[in-house]
């Protein structure tokens, strides 16, 4: 069960680094992180999680829950805590 629900915040974090990458690159700026491009993430994972819920409710061997929507939400915002931080270190460490 931790495993799987593990795996569901440590691909969801992923995809929403990855996606504040695509955000970031959309709309370039010299800011190390902005509000923008994290809440975009963040919405992008809800948007794909959802559906993976909504497709997983169509297919017999799988079921649909919304706790695990909600841990790929919960990884997406881990993963922009992580890149928030890491962005203010980084201006602190050249300021």
């Amino acid at each position: 069960y931790f495993i799987r629900k593990g795996a569901h915040l440590t691909v969801y974090c992923i995809l929403g680094l990855l996606s504040y990458n695509a955000w970031k690159q959309s709309w370039p700026s010299r800011a190390p992180w902005m509000w923008r491009w994290a809440l975009l993430a963040v919405l992008t994972v809800i948007i794909a999680g959802s559906m993976d819920e909504w497709h997983q409710s169509y297919v017999p061997s799988r079921t649909a829950s919304p706790v695990d929507a909600g841990i790929d939400t919960a990884g997406a915002i881990l993963g922009q805590i992580g890149i928030a931080v890491l962005a203010l270190r980084k201006r602190k460490a050249t300021a």
